[in-house]
């Protein structure tokens, strides 16, 4: 609705997305796959498991930071996490290669695909994002 309005309104305009709020939207897609994780586990009564997730308070941010800039303790505590929840290791997974994604490729040609790439890998895991980054596909990639 808001692209169509804006394309109506400012015909002209070049829409662009930024870097930033695509990665908030990332970011909120995975957090909620983490309280959907503890929730499944506290009601499936697994004391183990339970136990497990109530020991991973703070889990949120060690998530959504990046793997590169997690200190050694943290680090230590992702991986508990992932042993815990094999879908947050994969959504985890995911999210480092979006960065990567970001930050390594060389240019518009390689990004673009190695992004579609990503969409088919993510598609399970990350609907409601990958929706929405088909939907601002065109934005995302075009020029800055």
């Amino acid at each position: 609705m808001y692209k169509t309005v804006l394309e109506k309104v400012c015909p002209q305009a070049v829409i662009t997305v930024d870097r930033f709020h695509v990665t908030k939207l990332l970011h909120q897609e995975l957090n909620q796959g983490r309280i959907e994780q503890k929730k499944s586990a506290e009601s499936l009564k697994s004391k183990p498991r339970q136990k497990l997730f109530s020991n991973l308070k703070g889990s949120k941010y060690i998530l959504l930071k990046r793997e590169d800039n997690l200190k050694e303790e943290q680090k230590e505590k992702l991986d508990t996490l992932k042993k815990a929840s094999a879908m947050l290791a994969v959504m985890h997974e995911l999210k480092e290669e979006f960065t990567a994604i970001f930050d390594r490729s060389k240019n518009l040609g390689e990004g673009t695909l190695k992004l579609i790439e990503w969409v088919v890998k993510a598609q399970p895991f990350f609907p409601k994002f990958v929706r929405t980054l088909k939907k601002w596909f065109a934005e995302i990639v075009g020029p800055v």
